[in-house]
């Protein structure tokens, strides 16, 4: 649990660090649920978000690390997600 609360504030932080430092004219989301928050994330640093050109690494960990967690919750809970 501890691991997944420090990720959940350095998203948040790191949401939040962007927003200040976004060029004008751009707008990210700062949406609440931690699920919002890394697409949040993943739209501002890959594809074409403001910070994609300096976010191309940190793009392809993110997306490796949410693949990570959906197959833990896969395995904890024998491929059922409960959604």
């Amino acid at each position: 649990m501890h691991h997944f609360s420090q990720i959940e504030i350095a998203v948040t932080q790191t949401l939040f660090a962007l927003d200040a430092a976004k060029p004008d004219g751009e707008s990210l989301r700062l949406r609440h649920l931690i699920g919002q928050e890394y697409e949040d994330l993943e739209a501002a640093i890959c594809r074409s978000g403001p910070f994609s050109n300096s976010g191309k690494s940190a793009c392809d960990a993110l997306s490796k690390y949410r693949t990570q967690c959906l197959w833990q919750q896969l395995s904890a809970t024998d491929g059922r997600l409960g959604l």
